[in-house]
């Protein structure tokens, strides 16, 4: 399968990198922000998914 990355940058108003990072990292509030189910961790090379499975990769 051929692949691309995509990047994207977006400005969030009152919140800090931390809180950010915090949100996105931990699998309940990921899921909460987005309303899909996303599967989290913190350490490098484990799996994610997010979107409800539709986003997948490995932590680097």
């Amino acid at each position: 399968m051929k692949t691309q990355t995509i990047r994207r940058q977006v400005t969030v108003k009152g919140a800090t990198p931390h809180e950010l990072y915090e949100t996105i990292m931990d699998s309940r509030r990921h899921t909460k922000l987005t309303g899909d189910k996303a599967k989290m961790s913190r350490k490098v090379g484990a799996k994610f998914t997010a979107g409800g499975g539709w986003i997948s990769g490995l932590n680097v």
